[in-house]
């Protein structure tokens, strides 16, 4: 889809949840299938960042599977087994890797994650408010490699900043919309 229906789509998300006409899982579902549209990858998954530096936990909040199809994820990664990943996704925003079985920073990943589900390539970006992190949509592809484009990385980033803002209106109308309860923090 061209980026006006998209960015129109990706609104009207945001509107629907802040007038309740959605909530939370669905929004978070609704956004995954979306994005995962959008850039015709193979799986997009939404986690929530939680913890203090040295000691934070990524956890899947939703995923939507080009073959599979929605689910709420559940699983977790840890700063302590994967603290290069985080460095570098937290301190820069976004985190692109066209060969991930070969990237040296996600060297740690690769026999734990990347592997056993076939992802190949990855775009992260991470949501951001007040300058703390509390969030990452990923971009997978499986089976083969991808080489990113500088303009789908803006575009995830530019939805990212949509994302984070329809988390911090939610926010504060809906204690834990994340369940980080931690925007302000």
């Amino acid at each position: 889809m061209d980026d006006t229906t998209f960015n129109a789509a990706l609104k009207h998300l945001g509107a629907s949840l802040a007038a309740g006409v959605i909530d939370r899982q669905r929004y978070r579902r609704d956004l995954a299938e979306l994005l995962q549209q959008q850039f015709g990858c193979s799986r997009v998954g939404l986690w929530q960042i939680f913890g203090e530096r040295g000691g934070r936990v990524m956890r899947c909040l939703a995923r939507h599977d080009e073959g599979e199809g929605a689910s709420d994820g559940g699983e977790e990664i840890r700063e302590d087994d994967y603290r290069d990943y985080f460095a570098v996704l937290v301190s820069q925003g976004v985190y692109v890797a066209p060969d991930a079985w070969n990237d040296p920073v996600l060297a740690p990943m690769r026999d734990s994650y990347l592997v056993p589900a076939n992802t190949r390539s990855m775009m992260d970006a991470a949501f951001t408010l007040n300058g703390r992190t509390f969030g990452v949509v990923c971009c997978e592809q499986t089976g083969r490699l991808r080489d990113w484009s500088t303009a789908e990385v803006t575009q995830l980033k530019r939805a990212a900043a949509m994302i984070t803002l329809h988390t911090a209106r939610h926010e504060r109308g809906e204690s834990g919309w994340w369940d980080t309860g931690q925007l302000d923090a």
